[in-house]
């Protein structure tokens, strides 16, 4: 039987009660190899669990105000109020107190109550859908042309990705003032590293991570399922969303093909592994659409490959400190 039948009970702790584990930097040394501890199995497994549920809160409220009815999301594990014996159990798990068949019970339980309830919100999002009418589409943005360090960047829809590695974390704010100076519209997107990999190693999971990075804009079709994660991974969610975080393919194919995005201001150090294979992946839908690339680095050059796109996409090379 699986966690719908066994607890009735509902959990107590709500979102903002999940305790984001702190994350030592050895502890993110050794994950970078594969070498996962109880603590960070349960660190990354409910960063996932926490931000789906944060989505699904959202599209339910759009749905509400689409049908005119409210959506209720029907969780049944470990949500709303917990008697005694739940409440011990849930804090044992998050202080990894658990033996580990119970913690990956326990994890296991609650993505299969979220993945039933993905379901039922997605096929209520379809016959909405198919009852309303269609968003209007986006409105057409005059193109603007600001200087943002030295370099003129032209764009009427600006994406932003940022590298928030720790070398990079403390320059995120100014970046975001800066930029948001000129583009008080821009779309932000933050992503752990520069990482530009996926195709040769993962080519059945690179760039399919998209709705990671994105929520639907103005005009968009809000209950499109573009916009949304496809269905709950059952088997490793913290590899999932430990990988999800690194995703750059990911995010610049969200701001180019879902976004919409004409330009992409791109902040990283390059530190980090690339390859050719994805470099072309994320180039073709780049040129096609006509998005001009502008890439802020401050250690290490872009690959020759990307130095490459960047020119011909119209953008430049950034080299100033911020």
């Amino acid at each position: 039987m699986g966690p719908r039948a066994n607890y009735p009970g509902r959990w107590a702790l709500g979102l903002a009660a999940v305790v984001l584990f702190a994350t030592p930097a050895r502890i993110a040394a050794r994950e970078s190899y594969g070498d996962w501890t109880g603590e960070s199995i349960i660190k990354y497994s409910m960063r996932y669990i926490t931000n789906l549920k944060e989505r699904f809160a959202k599209r339910a409220a759009v749905l509400g105000e689409v049908t005119g009815r409210p959506h209720d999301l029907g969780y049944q594990y470990f949500h709303g109020e917990l008697d005694r014996k739940q409440e011990r159990h849930q804090e044992r798990f998050l202080e990894n107190r658990l033996s580990e068949r119970d913690m990956e019970e326990h994890i296991a339980n609650l993505l299969e109550d979220l993945e039933a309830v993905r379901k039922e919100l997605a096929a209520a999002e379809k016959k909405a859908r198919e009852d309303a009418p269609q968003a209007a589409g986006r409105k057409a943005v005059p193109l603007k042309k600001a200087e943002i360090y030295g370099t003129t960047v032209s764009a009427s829809r600006l994406g932003v990705i940022l590298d928030n590695s720790p070398s990079m974390a403390p320059h995120l704010e100014k970046l975001r003032e800066t930029i948001g100076a000129h583009y008080p519209d821009a779309h932000y997107r933050e992503v752990w590293g520069s990482f530009i990999t996926g195709s040769s190693r993962r080519r059945d999971e690179s760039g399919r991570f998209r709705w990671f990075y994105v929520e639907p804009g103005e005009g968009a079709d809000p209950l499109d399922p573009e916009w949304h994660c496809p269905a709950v991974e059952q088997r490793a969610a913290h590899k999932l969303q430990w990988r999800m975080e690194k995703d750059n393919v990911s995010a610049l194919l969200a701001l180019v093909q879902l976004r919409k995005a004409d330009a992409i201001y791109w902040f990283c150090d390059f530190d980090d592994d690339e390859d050719d294979e994805a470099i072309k992946e994320i180039a073709r839908p780049i040129l096609d659409n006509k998005v001009r690339l502008y890439v802020h680095t401050l250690k290490r050059r872009p690959p020759k490959l990307l130095i490459l796109l960047i020119e011909r996409s119209g953008g430049e090379l950034v080299r100033a400190r911020p």
